[in-house]
């Protein structure tokens, strides 16, 4: 078997992976992507699941005015990005649309309602408070720095264990992070907070994920 050189190999076809080899590739280094899955994208990719197109992790992410988009135009790759519209989240059963400024708040309202609509208590706190949350929510992104290695599911437990009000910014945090809450930081997610103006200039691929990461490949 003849073995072959590379000049680089990179471990990963996520997209930082893929779009560093496209990188390389472009300004003419052999480069070689290995993968242990049988999929490309890693957790900004998709996989058909009876007839469905499901997504492996994050649905949105930072494009415009980023260097992802410096990547993509560099190797001239095509892509499709534009940025998110209104967002619904469903929440107790029912699907909710969230305003453009404070989802936050709005959601973790709803939550209230539907806990006091339950009768559920939070432990000798009493019953759950949107405003006690939400207002752990800004102080989060105001003290992001001294935040340390704490992640973002813990952060919120000290305030709540309202599993429905968790479970928002584990979604949040999937979402747009591509991490489980109890993965992430919660310096890093109020980070990209505030980078993304609350989440107002990320952008999703309406063809799917995986199409923006074969284009590159190509």
């Amino acid at each position: 078997m003849q073995s072959e050189k590379y000049d680089v190999v990179v471990v990963g076809s996520g997209l930082g992976g893929v779009g560093a080899a496209a990188l390389l590739s472009h300004w003419g280094y052999k480069t070689l992507v290995v993968e242990k899955l049988n999929r490309l994208g890693g957790r900004w990719s998709n996989y058909e699941y009876e007839g469905f197109w499901l997504p492996t992790g994050a649905l949105a992410l930072l494009y415009h005015g980023t260097e992802i988009e410096e990547i993509y135009n560099e190797v001239k790759a095509e892509t499709e990005f534009v940025r998110v519209p209104k967002v619904s989240y469903r929440i107790g059963g029912k699907d909710w649309e969230m305003p453009a400024k404070g989802a936050i708040g709005a959601m973790l309202d709803i939550v209230e309602k539907i806990a006091q609509e339950k009768g559920q208590k939070e432990g000798p706190t009493g019953t759950f408070s949107a405003e006690k949350v939400t207002n752990a929510f800004h102080e989060g992104i105001q003290n992001r720095a001294n935040l340390g290695l704490v992640t973002l599911k813990d952060y919120f437990l000290r305030h709540t264990d309202n599993e429905m009000a968790i479970g928002i910014f584990e979604t949040i945090s999937n979402t747009i992070c591509g991490a489980h809450s109890y993965e992430i930081q919660a310096a890093a997610f109020f980070s990209f907070l505030v980078a993304s103006r609350g989440f107002r200039d990320v952008s999703i691929a309406p063809k799917g994920n995986l199409a923006n990461i074969e284009s590159l490949v190509e």
